[in-house]
Formats: structure tokens, sequence, C-alpha cells
């Protein structure tokens, strides 16, 4: 585990002797260094190759900032969660979690949040043959979301995403619309995006 797993013991020791002797800033302390620790590990075995280690890490987290009370480090938790469960190709985990994220951003009206959520929301919808309404709802919301940000290039992705989806289930129209309106924002940027 290197440097980043050593960090990981000393800190989980250090919770475990803090709720021993009931010291609740010490606690406090413990916690937010395994905020830290559990997800760097995670990012780690993420750009590793080992998704599966980093769910570990990630769902650590999420109970650390669960017990500790914070939500927002809940919702990114949980962000991160989801994001790397629809990697594993496990659309329906990822969108539970992907949910309560797209939940806390709404409540404390954190817009960015909110896109980004959605986007990842429609991302694991993709994968669900029967859910691609849910997608095409969600893309429709990361569009708007997107354009009251000026996100350009997020907006300019839901636009291509939506024009793929349509393009598979053969509504030729609208893919046509959607990529239409894709290619007038990059023409704005001067760079026209890579059409998968």
């Amino acid at each position: 585990p290197g440097e980043t797993g050593k960090a990981i013991e000393l800190h989980e020791r250090h919770l475990e002797l803090a709720r021993e002797t009931d010291d609740a800033a010490a606690v406090s302390n413990a916690y937010e260094a395994l905020k830290v620790v559990y997800r760097k590990r995670a990012e780690e075995l993420e750009q590793a190759g080992d998704l599966a280690g980093a769910v570990d890490h990630l769902e650590k987290l999420l109970r650390v900032a669960t017990d500790s009370q914070d939500a927002e480090c809940r919702a990114r938790a949980n962000f991160f969660l989801g994001k790397t469960v629809t990697a594993l190709a496990k659309p329906e985990r990822a969108v539970a979690a992907l949910l309560q994220t797209l939940e806390f951003a709404r409540s404390s009206k954190d817009i960015r949040m909110q896109g980004e959520a959605c986007a990842a929301v429609a991302d694991a919808y993709l994968l669900i043959d029967s859910k691609r309404q849910k997608a095409v709802e969600f893309l429709q919301e990361t569009r708007k979301i997107a354009k009251q940000n000026g996100d350009d290039r997020v907006q300019a992705h839901a636009s291509c995403m939506l024009g793929s989806v349509y393009t598979k289930s053969r509504e030729f129209g609208q893919a046509v619309r959607f990529y239409e309106q894709n290619f007038e924002i990059m023409r704005k940027q001067k760079a026209l995006p890579n059409i998968a």
C-alpha cells in the first residue's frame, strides 16, 4: 500500500484511540485525516486499474463522512463511488449513490455539483437499456444547468451524448438536432469534439 496505506493505518489507529479515550477533538481530527487518505488511496487504486479496491476505499470514506456527519463529504464520496461503480458496469448501484449526491446538491443549491451529478446519473442510466428515457432526462437537465453556469464544454458534451442516444435509437431527426447544437457551441469555442 505504500505511504498512503501506512497513513491509513496510522489514522485508523488514531481514531480507535481517540474513541477509547472519549476525546471528541481527537476523533474529529482523525475523521478529517481519514477523509483525505481514503480519497487519496481510492485515486491511487483507480489509476492503477484496481476499481474494486477503489470502491472499497470510497465506501470507507462514505462511512467516515456519515459517522462524522459531514453531509458535503458524504455527497462527494457518493459521487466518486457512483462514477467508479459505473466504470465497473454496475449502474443500478451507481444510480443509487449518485442520486444521493444530487439530492444534497439540490438541497444546498450547489449548481455545479448538480450538473456533475446529473451527468454522472445519465452515464449510469445509459448502461441500462430500459432506462434510456431517464438518461435523456438527466442529460437534458445537465444541459440546462450547464447553460445556466455558462459551461459550454459540459453543455456541448451533453448535447453530443443526446445525439448519440438518439442515433442508437434510430431517431435521426432528434440526433441531428442535438449534434447541430453541439457543433454550434463548439464553433463558438473553435474546437470540434471527438464524436463517439
